[in-house]
């Protein structure tokens, strides 16, 4: 019974090796992206882990809110490198802000002037070696109330 056990597991293991990474992931972003506990940031529930593979595009829809300061942090595997093509654009796909004119950041900030809908797009790049590398990609998403300032 115990050797039927061990390999109905080892057969689950090899025909489902998706399954297996996206359970790794699964806590990716709160380990990885630097979440600071003691910050008036919360973790927006558009936050995400998920499994991705070089050349992968990932798209996350959502709203902000006018009086609202957002922060958006992006982690990776160190299989995919420290850089990520980064993009938030409005829901016309008019490009709002691109991480390659800003270092390839893995991080921006911003205050909404307006409630809208917009598009945070991250792309893991292709490596050079001409495989799919896969792991883990996490994209935090962070908000706070608008800090009001002046007289």
């Amino acid at each position: 019974m115990n050797r039927l056990y061990i390999i109905l597991t080892f057969i689950l293991i090899i025909t489902f090796p998706e399954y297996s990474l996206s359970q790794s992931c699964k806590y990716f972003y709160k380990i990885n992206c630097a979440h600071d506990e003691n910050s008036l940031y919360k973790i927006h529930e558009k936050s995400i882990n998920k499994k991705s593979v070089t050349g992968q595009v990932t798209q996350i829809e959502m709203e902000i809110f006018y009086g609202r300061d957002y922060k958006i942090i992006i982690c990776g595997d160190e299989v995919f490198g420290n850089i990520f093509d980064f993009k938030i654009k409005d829901i016309e796909n008019n490009i709002m802000y691109d991480n390659a004119n800003d270092n390839y950041s893995s991080s921006f900030e911003f205050s909404a002037l307006e409630s809208k809908n917009i598009i945070i797009e991250v792309v893991v790049p292709d490596t050079n070696e001409g495989y799919k590398a896969k792991g883990c990609l996490g994209i935090l998403i962070e908000y706070k109330l608008s800090v009001k300032t002046g007289f």
